[in-house]
């Protein structure tokens, strides 16, 4: 007899970050990230900028001075294994033209709260998100006012706030939000049972997974789902106290 196993593969990962962004009219450099678990190439289809794979992680892009009255845009492509296709584009913005968001990211508490980015333009402009957790707001013309809620996770979790300027213009800034602290809590750590055989409920209050075990004859537990453990235990037919410590785990 041949037993033949099949494995799938892991879900392919490949994102490029910020979707589009805009630089001044100046010659410069500039970045992309990548995340992504498959092999990736890069092209750009403007003669006016050069779009470079630094490593597997970011896209390089040096680009040439804009002496046109006019904004250009750039498409820069990163393509992957298996037909997958991520596109951003950057725009070069035209001398006399201010567009800038400040600071590029931020770093928040887990805890519910506030903070704001700085907008220095010279031009209209409108803000985004891309979060349920949070609420970009444009206050004014310098300010975008962020209120997001509480992480209950232990996991950190981020947000882009996209700022789209008149003509095209775009920039893009993060907000990364700490996840909450782990914990594992039970209702009971001490336990007083009679000498018949009986069973004891005892809650488990944790914001992760966790397993829990024993290794006594005279005792067996089950768990009901993510809070709830039942205890069983014999009749004690000795003379003689016993005891048992059990471990629950985080994982």
């Amino acid at each position: 007899e041949v037993v033949e196993l099949t494995q799938d593969g892991a879900a392919v990962i490949f994102n490029v970050s910020p979707n589009s962004e805009s630089v001044g009219y100046e010659s410069g450099n500039m970045s992309f990230s990548v995340n992504a678990n498959i092999d990736w190439s890069v092209s750009d289809d403007a003669d006016w900028l050069t779009a470079t794979k630094t490593d597997e992680n970011t896209i390089s892009v040096s680009f040439e001075a804009n002496a046109s009255t006019e904004s250009r845009t750039a498409n820069i492509s990163a393509e992957g294994s298996g037909g997958f296709s991520e596109t951003v584009t950057l725009i070069q913005l035209t001398e006399g033209i201010t567009f800038e968001v400040s600071p590029g990211s931020k770093n928040v508490s887990a805890e519910s709260g506030t903070t704001s980015f700085s907008v220095n333009a010279n031009i209209d402009w409108s803000v985004s998100d891309d979060a349920d957790w949070l609420t970009a707001t444009k206050t004014d013309e310098t300010t975008i006012s962020l209120s997001y809620e509480g992480n209950t996770s232990t996991d950190a979790r981020a947000a882009n706030i996209t700022v789209i300027g008149t003509g095209g213009a775009s920039k893009t800034v993060t907000v990364t939000q700490a996840g909450t602290a782990a914990y594992l809590n039970l209702s009971s750590h001490n336990l007083s049972l009679g000498s018949s055989n009986d069973s004891v409920v005892i809650t488990v209050f944790s914001n992760i997974d966790w397993t829990i075990n024993e290794d006594e004859e005279w005792l067996s537990i089950a768990r009901v789902n993510d809070t709830t453990v039942i205890v069983y235990y014999d009749e004690n037919k000795s003379v003689e106290l016993r005891s048992a410590e059990r471990n629950s785990t985080l994982l």
